[in-house]
């Protein structure tokens, strides 16, 4: 990877995608969508370390980041809906790697799913910090209050205690992180048994994550009938892509150009 590019300002696509960068010399396009705890400007400085032949593109869900004004969706397949609509127009003859973090990998599966379906052949999946939606929750954190969720935000995130303790912001929050919490539910009732599928499926773990363990990890391997590849990070937690970018982002480069790009 490189940092030869240093823009960390935004291209809004609508209001669903943002660009970060110049698309001008762009060989393939990476999607990356993440969980309601954390903004697409979040990892905006994960510009500085992609080459510059990536189309870098984030999504930004209602109830979040700059959408937080709008009433977060609780159902899975209005959000891929959304997302797959605002990815139209940037589908061409180039390959397209959507990544998903948390509950952002569930996702990003099933807007991979879909456009897999409608003939994009040129398709990766990353998962990041997510459980298989093969996977029930062991903890059951829907089901949790709101005194609970932060608990555990706070356990798990630190960075987010000045965030939680402002309470015009709290209640936006604990809105857009139960809506996330309701996807799996809401992908059950709509997909009901999950079906393999055909596009590579690259999925990237960290020893320390309490969130999504590694046998929760390795599960998106019976979702795979073709390549599938699992790495695990020896130390760092859940938020380690957006923690620690540099290390994140050259694991991920090594990975795509071995096991995707590795016939071009």
């Amino acid at each position: 990877m490189s940092t030869q590019l240093d823009s960390r300002r935004p291209t809004p696509l609508g209001p669903v995608l943002c660009r970060y960068g110049d698309v001008s010399h762009s060989a393939w396009t990476l999607v990356c969508c993440l969980g309601a705890a954390e903004p697409s400007s979040c990892i905006a400085g994960w510009r500085n370390y992609l080459h510059p032949d990536v189309d870098f593109v984030v999504a930004e869900r209602s109830g979040i980041g700059r959408r937080m004004s709008e009433v977060p969706l609780s159902d899975l397949k209005s959000v891929v809906d959304e997302l797959v609509g605002a990815l139209e127009p940037l589908i061409n003859d180039k390959p397209i790697v959507l990544l998903g973090h948390s509950v952002g990998t569930l996702v990003s599966f099933r807007a991979a799913s879909t456009l897999a379906a409608s003939g994009h052949k040129q398709l990766a999946l990353v998962v990041c910090n997510g459980r298989s939606p093969t996977v029930q929750d062991p903890i059951a954190m829907s089901e949790w209050s709101d005194d609970e969720i932060v608990t555990k935000l706070v356990q798990v995130r630190p960075r987010a205690q000045p965030l939680v303790a402002r309470p015009d912001f709290l209640d936006l929050y604990l809105a857009a992180i139960r809506a996330d919490l309701s996807l799996y539910a809401s992908d059950e009732r709509w997909k009901g048994r999950t079906e393999s599928v055909r596009f590579p499926i690259f999925a990237l773990g960290a020893k320390d994550d309490d969130l999504v363990p590694s046998a929760q990890m390795w599960k998106w391997s019976d979702l795979a009938s073709g390549p599938f590849v699992y790495q695990i990070f020896s130390d760092g937690g859940h938020y380690l892509p957006i923690d620690d970018p540099p290390r994140f982002l050259l694991q991920l480069s090594t990975l795509l150009k071995h096991y995707f790009f590795a016939g071009e």
